[in-house]
């Protein structure tokens, strides 16, 4: 059974007491929320996961493909970035 762990903001990147918990309680892999994909904060957030054991094993985007035309294209350029 693999083991994972929701990043919801990236304040949770700077909290090394919990980088380590996670490396120490062999967490395989984390969740990504949108503050990821925030500009300047992916290269960051690669560096961090990086020196860890744990992977990216899911990114949540919530994307909005029923709002409006412009949600649905909005939702499309966040998925390809």
């Amino acid at each position: 059974m693999k083991t994972g762990f929701c990043m919801q903001n990236k304040q949770l990147f700077e909290n090394f007491d919990l980088l380590e918990a996670l490396d120490e309680t062999g967490c395989d892999g984390i969740e990504l929320w949108p503050f990821a994909f925030e500009s300047g904060e992916l290269e960051h957030v690669k560096e961090v996961v990086a020196a860890h054991t744990f992977e990216i094993a899911a990114l949540c985007l919530y994307t909005d493909f029923t709002t409006s035309v412009t949600e649905l294209y909005n939702s499309l350029r966040q998925a390809d970035r």
